[in-house]
Parts: structure tokens; sequence; C-alpha cells
């Protein structure tokens, strides 16, 4: 997997993916995915997103979610993708 949130052959981001992690994700875990290197190319508002957990994906360079006060526990490994968090 190298990619989580896509675009079509147009470039359209699918909608019915991006809504879902806006409204029901609680809980992203992402470990041991060696060729992951995005998640998503913009930012991702996530209101209901309370843990982010990130480790053992060398390919991936920035965690692109806007964090609400929800958000309770975030680890990353390495530490430095914790600076690509955007806060509001």
């Amino acid at each position: 997997m190298e990619e989580i949130v896509g675009t079509d052959e147009e470039g359209r981001t699918h909608q019915r993916i991006v809504s879902c992690f806006d409204t029901t994700l609680r809980v992203l875990v992402l470990k041991k995915l060696p060729n992951l290197n995005s998640i998503y190319s913009g930012s991702l508002l996530c209101n209901s997103l309370e843990e982010i957990t990130v480790g053992d994906c060398p390919q991936l360079t920035r965690i692109p979610f806007t964090i609400s006060h929800s958000l309770k526990k975030i680890e990353a490994d390495p530490e430095s993708l914790l600076n690509t968090v955007e806060h509001f």
C-alpha cells in the first residue's frame, strides 16, 4: 500500500472516504507499512479522531490531519512526524 486516500484518473478525491474520516474514525493505527508514502496529499479535518499511532512506516513523511480538541493520544515513530500534524 502506497496511499490511503487517493484520487481517480481525473485527480478527484474519493469524497466517500474523506467524509468517513471526518465523521466516524476514532482510532487510526498504521504500523509496518514499508511502502506507505502518503495518507492523503491535502489536509484532512478529523473532528472525531481520538487516537493516532504511526510506526514502522519509513516512507511516510507527513500525517495530514488537522486535529481538534478530541485528540487524546498521538504516537509516531519517528517523532518528527508529530510536527506535521496541524492543531486548531
